[in-house]
């Protein structure tokens, strides 16, 4: 119950373009950098992360990092980024000899290597312990309007980060005046819901003393906070220990209740 705090961001947050765009710009440096042609650009948001990026499409290649995210090659696209790269079209007629196909594996597989060591470079300061059971995120990866060729998957806490970095500042807490002390002393009370579930009538009938009512809420997500009886904030607290009470770490400035 005295965990580290995490950041957290609704779902609708992780899933917009707004999470996508730090990607986007990194894309462009490395594009320009490797590319003759073209240039990677990223499918337009983060999605919930599927055990097989590309089902039976095809042998994958996977560069992974301690930030938290590791990237996915496909075998049969790859041709399509070396194209890129020597801005020339790579057909079965340049695949001729073992030999061809070793040099090409492996002026891909470079470039790739770079993109996942620069990402990993942009990512370290978001990088933290991932507990148990953690959300994964994909981003697939396309050479222009081409087919997917590469996909980015994620930890949950990385894509939050990449959200946060555009997101808006807390709102300005003005001054207070005269009137505004007054209310200041005022006391309002202050909730926090642990979680809910429900119950068939048989099964509540069925409880007895030390069964477990499992709720609702994953252990790793921040609270709701209700004031005077009305929810003000999402995910704004987590539960803590105070001494022998419980307590609300705060996760979130009030400001932006």
């Amino acid at each position: 119950m005295t965990g580290t705090p995490r950041s957290w961001l609704p779902e609708c947050a992780l899933t917009s373009p707004i999470a996508v765009k730090p990607v986007t710009d990194w894309l462009d440096e490395w594009s320009r950098a490797w590319l003759v042609s073209g240039r990677l650009t990223p499918a337009p948001a983060w999605c919930e992360a599927r055990r097989d990026t590309w089902g039976d499409a095809g042998r994958t290649t996977q560069w992974q990092h301690d930030s938290g995210f590791h990237i996915s090659s496909r075998a049969d696209t790859l041709p399509l980024l070396a194209g890129a790269m020597l801005g020339h079209t790579i057909t079965d007629r340049d695949i001729r000899t073992p030999g061809d196909r070793i040099v090409i594996d492996d002026l891909v597989k470079a470039a790739i290597s770079d993109l996942s060591s620069q990402l990993d470079a942009k990512l370290q300061g978001g990088a933290q312990p991932a507990p148990a059971g953690e959300a994964e995120y994909c981003l697939p990866l396309c050479l222009d309007a081409g087919p997917e060729i590469l996909a980015i998957t994620a930890r949950r806490s990385i894509v939050t980060e990449l959200a946060r970095r555009y997101a808006g500042q807390p709102r300005s807490r003005p001054e207070p005046g005269q009137r505004s002390q007054a209310i200041a002393r005022q006391k309002i009370g202050i909730s926090a819901v642990i979680g809910r579930t429900r119950l068939g009538l048989r099964e509540l009938e069925r409880l007895g003393v030390g069964d477990v009512i499992t709720l609702g809420t994953p252990t790793d997500r921040p609270l709701d906070v209700s004031m005077g009886g009305t929810t003000r904030s999402a995910a704004a607290a987590s539960l803590a220990l105070q001494g022998e009470r419980f307590g609300l770490r705060i996760e979130r400035h009030v400001n932006e209740w």
